[in-house]
């Protein structure tokens, strides 16, 4: 074989590792940018204002649609008052309430938001009409480790691959 086809083939090969690494640290950044914004407005509400609320409604929903699974979701609302004014919400989490397929985790929600109980919901400092019951989950946060493995994964691809070409 020609020295020049080898170094030809052998830069080729580095090129195409190098736009793979590329790609590997393109998604793991773009996942790792994903999971900390769900992270940060996770523990953005975490410093919202407590307030006492009492459950207005609370029931199961059916969500029928053609040729998929059926699905539920809890569907509810609560009263409470600040700076001496009532507001109402029917906020389970900063997303909404959460379609399942597992009947038994709306009917918990069901059971724990009851008509005519007494909660805690947390009140937006800056617009006391928005309340939620629930925060979102901050797991997000505690599994952006593995998305980083990607990105450190196809760095490692490209310096490896740029090494190789310089030799």
């Amino acid at each position: 074989m020609h020295p020049a086809t080898s170094e030809k083939k052998s830069n080729a090969g580095n090129l195409y590792l190098a736009f793979l690494g590329l790609l590997l640290v393109a998604m793991g950044g773009f996942f790792i940018w994903i999971m900390g914004l769900s992270y940060k407005n996770a523990e953005r509400t975490r410093s919202w204002q407590e307030v006492p609320c009492k459950i207005l409604t609370s029931k199961r929903v059916k969500i029928v649609i053609p040729n998929r699974n059926v699905e539920y979701q809890w569907q509810g609302s609560f009263s409470y008052e600040i700076d001496g004014k009532q507001y109402v919400s029917n906020r389970l989490e900063v997303r909404g309430a959460k379609r399942t397929t597992k009947i038994e985790k709306v009917d918990k929600l069901t059971e724990t938001y009851q008509a005519g109980r007494q909660k805690v919901c947390f009140v937006h400092p800056e617009d006391h009409s928005y309340a939620i019951l629930q925060h979102d989950s901050k797991g997000a946060g505690y599994s952006i480790w593995f998305p980083g493995l990607f990105a450190i994964g196809g760095l490692g691809m490209i310096v490896g691959a740029v090494k190789k070409w310089n030799r």
